[in-house]
């Protein structure tokens, strides 16, 4: 059979015509001198750098947000578009809803609480070219993010709920609330104010005799004292309150009942109070320890008593020096776990016949009461102005703590190995001559500390930052707020 190789042939003899039109093609496109019009388009864009990208208000009220649009043509010819739509996976109101169409943002909120997206739109009208930028939108309830400062007037409980891009950087102004408590209730706390309560359930104003149980979303009463009880309590002494953590733990009258994170009842009320099999106990302070049980220093018996976290009875501690301890306890809190991963618990007590004695007990506990143990038995008592130490703070960012005299702030570094303290060559801060410290704070993750002084006729809050590492704090407040009455607590409520 014959090959045919014609067509290999022809292919050969094409190469030099296709290598011919190859060479041509670029140099045609080179010598096109074609008629086309190029624009040269003005900068046009939102300048995003260093811009605050969260904003947080409360409905019905005002939200200022600049557009920080940069476009170096006529601004005639663009036409701008506020809005904001719901994030929520199914929300029947997700569709964009325009806010305002105008190159800055200032309008009143009217969107129900929750979590938006905000967007801005500017757009060439001739062009069609456009510039955008989107942001979070928080819309808060009435009682919204804020400092909740707990304070009497005329012998009345109110609250005030202070709000500032200090403690909260996607506000954008800042406002309070005065008498929020007594506008939203019709009823009044009886007694002198004494504890402001705060957990992510809800919060608690707490007197000398009684105490009513509030709606983190608005404040208003929800139960009156012996409501918040499984059983009405035979009475009225509300001593301590420790609500941090998902369980609560509330003293009343010595007696420790405790509220194991919703989950003793889904409606959240306190059960009977916690027993000691064979014995009796009346506690002054209380928290929960590793572990999730209660820990608490018993007066009557001198000593630390520990409970398991599903156990009804409290037990002494394994550690002999927990007990028979003739000290007043003044303060117990969370301390800072520099030897263990176990958080300390710091003790504090003065001597019951010397006020100028004081010390500070810093203890592993856990709800084991072989494990429990003390760490250190600090002598504090050549703190400065130490008889009338009050107001103590402590920080698990660093082994510290801070207190305050009638007119001075101060804060006392632990020594590496948990058995001394570092005097306070200084204080951190004096009030002015006409003003008393009546309560201290530590806020948004400790690098804010708040002192409130009283005049005798107006009650002051002054903000400071502080330093997470040593707790010094800059002598100068950030800011300062006026025309409270006395104020004797405060606690920063989140977002609801």
């Amino acid at each position: 059979m014959k090959t045919n190789n014609n067509k290999g042939i022809k292919s050969v003899a094409l190469l030099p015509f296709l290598l011919l039109a190859l060479l041509i093609m670029p140099a045609a496109c080179m010598e096109d001198e074609g008629n086309y019009d190029y624009i040269d388009l003005p900068e046009f864009r939102v300048d995003t750098v260093g811009v605050n990208q969260q904003y947080t208000v409360q409905q019905f009220n005002t939200l200022q947000v600049p557009s920080h649009l940069v476009y170096a043509g006529s601004k005639s010819d663009l036409a701008y578009r506020w809005s904001i739509y719901n994030t929520g996976y199914g929300q029947s109101d997700n569709l964009a809803t325009i806010l305002a169409e105008t190159e800055d943002l200032n309008v009143e909120i009217t969107a129900k609480p929750g979590n938006y997206i905000l967007e801005f739109v500017a757009q060439n009208v001739n062009t069609g070219e456009r510039a955008a930028n989107q942001y979070r939108l928080t819309v808060e309830s009435a009682a919204g993010t804020g400092l909740m400062v707990l304070y009497e007037r005329n012998g009345l409980s109110d609250i005030d709920i202070v709000r500032t891009p200090i403690l909260n950087t996607s506000l954008t102004n800042t406002t309070v609330s005065r008498n929020f408590y007594s506008s939203v209730n019709s009823t009044i706390v009886k007694g002198t104010p004494k504890i402001l309560g705060y957990n992510n359930n809800h919060s608690y104003i707490f007197t000398d005799i009684d105490g009513v149980r509030l709606s983190n979303e608005d404040l208003t009463q929800i139960e009156d004292y012996d409501g918040i009880f499984y059983t009405k309590p035979d009475s009225h002494k509300p001593m301590h309150y420790y609500g941090p953590t998902t369980s609560e733990i509330l003293i009343n009258n010595g007696d420790v009942h405790m509220m194991i994170g919703g989950w003793d009842n889904g409606l959240h009320y306190f059960p009977g109070p916690k027993a000691m099999q064979g014995d009796s106990y009346y506690a002054e302070k209380a928290m929960v320890v590793y572990g999730g049980g209660p820990f608490c220093f018993d007066s009557k018996g001198h000593r630390f008593l520990y409970c398991g976290l599903w156990s009804g009875e409290f037990l002494p501690t394994g550690d002999a020096r927990l007990s028979n301890i003739n000290r007043d306890i003044t303060h117990m809190s969370p301390g800072y776990p520099l030897q263990s991963t176990i958080g300390k618990t710091y003790a504090f007590f003065k001597d019951p016949t010397d006020a100028s004695k004081r010390s500070l007990m810093i203890i592993d506990a856990t709800v084991n009461s072989n494990a429990s143990k003390l760490m250190a038995d600090i002598d504090l008592s050549g703190c400065p102005e130490v008889s009338e130490m009050q107001n103590i703070l402590t920080t698990t960012n660093s082994p510290m703590f801070y207190y305050s005299s009638t007119k001075s702030a101060y804060v006392c570094p632990v020594g590496i190995d948990e058995q001394t303290a570092a005097v306070p060559s200084a204080p951190l801060w004096t009030c002015p001559s006409n003003e008393t410290i009546t309560a201290m704070q530590l806020l948004n993750g400790n690098k804010i500390l708040a002192i409130a002084t009283w005049t005798g006729s107006e009650g002051k809050l002054y903000l400071f930052n502080t330093d997470l590492a040593s707790g010094v704090t800059d002598p100068t407040p950030v800011e300062t707020f006026t025309g409270f009455g006395k104020i004797v607590d405060m606690q920063y409520k989140s977002a609801q």
